[in-house]
């Protein structure tokens, strides 16, 4: 019964990014900070290139290479 493999479906494509949730700062931070769980918030929408939630332990523990504002999208180019 079902597939058990999530896709998008034809009528949600131009509606997916707006539905879909990516990491974000949480507050200012200055380069050389550690990431920890307080650090990081999950919002609408997923800017294309964020790192997504599903993502989040990768990130927790990587050290900020430059500073940033708060909610500024989590990429990977700002960790070591």
């Amino acid at each position: 019964m079902g597939h058990h493999e999530k896709v998008v479906a034809d009528n949600e494509r131009e509606t997916v990014v707006i539905q879909r949730r990516g990491l974000r700062f949480a507050a200012g931070l200055p380069a050389g900070t550690v990431l920890a769980p307080e650090h990081l918030v999950a919002l609408r929408p997923a800017t294309p290139g964020s790192v997504t939630p599903d993502y989040l332990d990768e990130v927790l523990g990587e050290t900020l290479t430059q500073s940033v504002e708060f909610h500024d999208v989590v990429t990977r180019e700002v960790f070591v």
